[in-house]
């Protein structure tokens, strides 16, 4: 069977105050963000809901990766 991959892209960028290093904050927020996963959760249930609508409720994820990173600059890959 035919697996398809869906990829939910969330980019937000910010201004850094001054004072501030990117070491400094990666060092501060990626735990943070690592430990909502709530948050993650709402996503994967947000995508489960979209596929079971086209497969008419037989969707079923076999798995689910998260990655965060903080990065400088304004593009982010």
């Amino acid at each position: 069977m035919p697996v398809i991959t869906i990829k939910t892209t969330i980019t937000t960028r910010f201004d850094i105050p001054e004072g501030l290093s990117i070491d400094m904050i990666r060092h501060q927020a990626l735990p943070v963000l690592s430990e909502d996963e709530e948050g993650t959760d709402e996503v994967g249930s947000l995508q489960e809901t979209a596929l079971n609508m086209v497969f008419l409720g037989d969707a079923d994820p076999r798995s689910r990766t998260v990655e965060h990173s903080i990065v400088e600059g304004g593009d982010h890959p």
